[in-house]
């Protein structure tokens, strides 16, 4: 329940209190750790545990490389992917050998993740978009749609999270045709699969913005089925921002102080279009209103 909420502190104190430690309440603390993101807590008590000489199992491996993907420990990830092969875990172990493939994904060890991918007898959606999500990250997108081919010619429908790893490096890679190709499939899907999450929406928003096509991202955001989504107006702030349009800028400033008034980025990105338009008063302001957000 501690290690839930992210009382780290609290849950492994517990932890430590209990008369005996076995695998299972260890696994739980790393598992649970791994999941909110904790990775180094996760391999600190990792460390623990084997220190105490208790065996780890399936589950505990599969949660330290969730963990150590999470903090980019290629490293370390890689000494624990040799560590099971040499106990013999992961021949014909779907679970581990996708654990594997996703930790060296988030790594950025592309052409590992690429190997381990290669021996899984069973590829999932979630594997393939782990490596889409790694070649995303990395800028390749000849790579990331090349596993989306691969996908089309094993007759593995992509899901939702496939396209909005595709929308991603569509629009990180100025691949407005392809993002918006892809966007209208989507769309074309029946409800009864699936609709566009705000998700896809917001990085439709995003791509269009950085392609300079300010007009277009301000439509997008129009057919929007909902609008409280700060991303949605961070993607359009960072747009104004890149391309100096202090109206729209406005516009979706008082939009996220409407959605989420704490976040940060709206007031950073707001200030900065100011700044950059020579309209220091105007920056200023936005930066008193930001230090009073910040204060307890």
């Amino acid at each position: 329940m501690y290690c839930k909420c992210g009382s780290f502190d609290r849950g492994h104190g517990l932890l430590q209190e209990l008369p005996a430690h076995d695998s299972f309440s260890w696994t739980a603390f790393i598992s649970c750790a791994a999941d909110q993101g904790f990775g180094e807590e996760s391999l600190r008590c990792f460390e623990q545990m084997q220190q105490q000489g208790i065996r780890p199992d399936v589950v505990t491996w599969a949660s330290i490389l969730k963990a150590c993907g999470s903090i980019g420990a290629a490293t370390r990830g890689e000494e624990i992917h040799n560590e099971i092969e040499r106990r013999g875990l992961l021949q014909d172990n779907v679970l581990l050998l996708n654990a594997v493939v996703h930790m060296y994904a988030k790594c950025g060890a592309l052409e590992k993740s690429q190997q381990v991918f290669e021996k899984l007898p069973v590829q999932e959606v979630v594997t393939w978009n782990a490596l889409i999500t790694g070649y995303a990250q990395k800028g390749s997108s000849q790579n990331a749609f090349k596993c989306l081919q691969r996908m089309e010619q094993k007759g593995l429908p992509p899901d939702l999270v496939t396209y909005l790893c595709l929308l991603n490096v569509c629009s990180h890679s100025g691949l407005l045709d392809e993002g918006q190709v892809l966007f209208t499939f989507l769309s074309s899907w029946t409800t009864t699969v699936a609709d566009p999450c705000l998700e896809h929406y917001t990085c439709m928003v995003d791509l269009f913005g950085r392609a300079g096509n300010l007009d277009k991202a301000s439509a997008m955001v129009e057919v929007i089925p909902s609008l409280d989504f700060i991303g949605i107006w961070v993607a359009l702030l960072f747009a104004c921002q890149k391309w100096a349009d202090v109206t729209l800028g406005k516009r979706a400033f008082e939009h996220s102080l409407e959605v989420a008034k704490s976040d940060m980025s709206a007031y950073v990105l707001m200030r900065n279009i100011y700044s950059y338009a020579g309209m220091l008063e105007e920056a200023e302001e936005v930066e008193i209103m930001r230090m009073k957000m910040c204060r307890p």
